[in-house]
């Protein structure tokens, strides 16, 4: 497959994420998600998981917020609650007084009160 060979032309993970998150960015990653039949608004929501999760990886607050966002909506993946409410908790941990803490925080109380979005 090209893809396994392409991840292993990087040197780790974050590096080959860095690379992913760029090549969605130009459109090519959706290539690969609408060829499995998942559609274009998919696609992006993938790409867009992935680049939020990268940023987050990085210690970005709000990379860390927009993770926890599409984790819990499960947009770009499949739902998941406990990584939403890690996601959102590293928000506030990266910067704790922050725009982007107080929008995680308003989903931590949500996952508190009722759990899903649905």
């Amino acid at each position: 497959s090209v893809s396994i060979g392409i991840e292993h032309k990087f040197a780790d993970s974050f590096t080959f994420g860095l690379w992913a998150a760029r090549v969605c960015g130009a459109g090519f990653g959706y290539e690969r998600v609408i060829h499995l039949g998942e559609g274009e608004a998919a696609a992006a929501e993938f790409c867009q998981r992935r680049t939020f999760k990268i940023a987050c990886d990085g210690s970005d607050a709000w990379g860390c917020a927009m993770y926890g966002q599409s984790l819990y909506f499960a947009e770009g993946g499949p739902a998941d609650l406990n990584g939403a409410k890690q996601a959102f908790s590293n928000s506030c941990a990266i910067r704790e007084e922050s725009e982007a803490c107080e929008f995680a925080k308003e989903y931590m109380e949500q996952i508190r009160l009722g759990g899903s979005p649905d």
